[in-house]
């Protein structure tokens, strides 16, 4: 991680992504997961875009049930993006610190109740049933 300039590991995230199978012959017999590297910039930033800088390079199959790496390839060297301003995309940020003034508010309400019922997984709505 040094050498992609990460000095600070309490900056890193680790997003485990579950590994996915085509058929049950195929199927893993453990819990696998191909975790995601990112970096973030402020420890204490609770807003912070934390998937903004991604780590490249770093190849991954981890056994999730007993927490051992299974595989590991530094594949390619690539250095973080640089430290972007607008990584964090909070109000007003994004356009110079002015909000928009010409957008009406958006209201979702359904005072008479859905026109749908959801029984488990079944939903039925209108002529659909699925």
């Amino acid at each position: 991680m040094k050498k992609r300039g990460i000095e600070d590991m309490d900056l890193v995230m680790v997003d485990p992504w579950c590994v996915g199978y085509y058929s049950d012959s195929d199927a893993p017999s453990r819990r696998l997961a191909k975790p995601l590297i990112f970096c973030r910039t402020e420890s204490d930033c609770p807003m912070e875009n934390g998937y903004a800088r991604p780590v490249e390079g770093i190849y991954l199959v981890v056994d999730m049930q007993n927490m051992v790496v299974l595989e590991f390839e530094d594949r390619k060297l690539v250095h973080l993006p640089p430290v972007d301003p607008l990584r964090n995309y909070t109000s007003g940020e994004t356009r110079g610190g002015v909000d928009r003034s010409d957008v009406k508010p958006l209201q979702i309400i359904q005072p008479e109740g859905p026109s749908f019922h959801v029984h488990g997984h079944f939903v039925k709505w209108q002529k659909w049933k699925f």
